[in-house]
């Protein structure tokens, strides 16, 4: 066992894995922050949900790039920013995207309001266990704080969505991040 974040990872209760560099951890939530941001967009373009429900998720899309400008900005003053992801460029980009971290809904092809929530829903728990796992790893300050801040910003859009999916069960609008990172 070498180093902090082992310690860490274990005091958590989680069993020692190999080191991801930070950098590395930065560009993973950075193309989540991107594939949110197109996700929101598209299905708050769309019909498939209803007029309240799109302007109470309308502000999210611009967190998303606020976290996804905030993390570039942390790649790129740790010199790697030509690591930065861009995001997906189409739909069939962001369905791939979405399969790949076991979301199972699929952008153009969402069958009403459940099936958007449930994939924005899905969406958040990923990017929400995401930060959890780079948390673990993590050993600079600032970028803890940072990845601390968006975190928390994420789990109040995990909240929102799922308070829109049921409004009367409270327990299931509290986020956590169990559903520890598929980056």
């Amino acid at each position: 066992m070498a180093g902090s974040t082992t310690t860490r990872r274990a005091l958590l209760g989680g069993h020692p894995v190999a080191h991801v560099p930070a950098t590395d951890r930065l560009a993973r939530l950075l193309g989540l922050e991107l594939l949110a941001a197109f996700t929101y967009d598209h299905i708050l373009n769309s019909s498939v949900l209803p007029a309240d429900m799109r302007q109470t998720l309308a502000p999210v899309p611009t967190h998303e790039r606020a976290h996804a400008a905030a993390l570039d900005a942390a790649l790129r003053a740790r010199g790697a920013g030509d690591r930065a992801p861009r995001g997906p460029a189409d739909v069939a980009a962001a369905n791939r995207d979405l399969r790949r971290r076991k979301v199972r809904g699929r952008l153009g092809q969402l069958q009403g309001t459940p099936d958007a929530l449930d994939t924005l829903a899905a969406l958040e728990r990923v990017i929400v266990g995401a930060y959890y796992v780079t948390l673990l790893d993590l050993d600079d300050g600032s970028l803890i704080a940072l990845a601390m801040q968006i975190m928390a910003s994420d789990a109040q859009h995990q909240a929102i969505v799922a308070e829109l999916i049921d409004p009367d069960d409270i327990p299931d609008a509290v986020p956590y991040g169990l559903d520890a990172g598929v980056q």
